[in-house]
């Protein structure tokens, strides 16, 4: 009678990303069963692919030669992936400007595109993108990565313009003067004209002055000078050499107080 030994298996326990798999081996045996294996590529081998998706235990029984080893112990660690989140939670900017973007969740950050950022890694980053993008950020933690998207919304700036039917009044006179290109408008000052907050005005000063036009899209924006130029109406003055003259004599008369006459 030959007395056969039992075989003594080992095995390795392995850590993985929540939604990956990892391998795990045993040796020692010919042949093994894994159990549980609803989470495993296969029930029997030396080599099997875990899949779950929480800390599991797994245990292992070795063959060689009909006899069987002792129960064996393996265990996966599961590693939640990062949560990242960014703020602000709706960020828009206004054209020309820039914004901070911060994130949190992770230990590690790389965002793309770059061509618009003053760093493309680090939980904080400044945006000063030309048009409407969308931020894609990869944030990494104990060995597992995450992403998420995040859209930061380019408003332009408005086109302002202001045409005046006349540029130079006289005093007493009123010029019409028609804004567009923003949504809104605010004269600054208001005094001498019809509106402060519309874009037709009646403009009547009693001295020359810039009006400025401040026209508003939503969060954006831009100004313009609209200059009324006031000219004092002329005051005549007659004077002649002779005020009083005989029938067939004359007399010269001057007038002054303006360029023409």
């Amino acid at each position: 009678v030959v007395e056969i030994p039992n075989p003594t298996i080992a095995v390795t326990s392995a850590s993985m990303c929540f939604g990956t798999s990892a391998v795990l081996n045993a040796s020692g045996a010919t042949t093994y069963v894994w159990a549980p294996s609803n989470t495993l590529n296969s029930s029997t081998g030396s080599s099997v692919i875990a899949s779950p998706n929480a800390n599991t235990i797994y245990s292992i029984i070795g063959t060689s030669l009909n006899c069987n080893s002792q129960t064996q112990i393996d265990s996966v660690i599961v590693v939640a992936n990062p949560v990242i989140v960014i703020s602000p939670p709706t960020p828009t900017v206004c054209a020309g400007s820039a914004i901070g973007l911060t994130a949190i969740g992770a230990t590690d950050y790389t965002w793309s595109p770059a061509a618009s950022l003053n760093t493309n890694t680090g939980n904080f980053v400044i945006a000063s993108p030309i048009v409407t993008t969308n931020y894609l950020i990869i944030g990494s933690a104990a060995g597992c990565t995450s992403t998420a998207v995040k859209q930061v919304q380019v408003i332009q700036l408005p086109q302002l313009q202001a045409i005046c039917d006349r540029t130079a009044i006289c005093v007493g006179d009123q010029t019409n003067i028609n804004a567009n290109g923003a949504n809104s408008y605010t004269w600054i000052p208001s005094a001498g004209l019809s509106s402060a907050f519309s874009n037709f005005v009646v403009a009547d000063p009693l001295i020359t002055t810039v009006y400025s036009l401040i026209g508003r899209n939503g969060l954006c924006t831009a100004t313009l000078s609209v200059p009324i130029n006031v000219i004092a109406k002329p005051v005549l003055e007659l004077s002649t050499s002779n005020q009083k003259i005989c029938i067939g004599q004359s007399a010269s008369i001057f007038a002054s107080g303006a360029q023409a006459y």
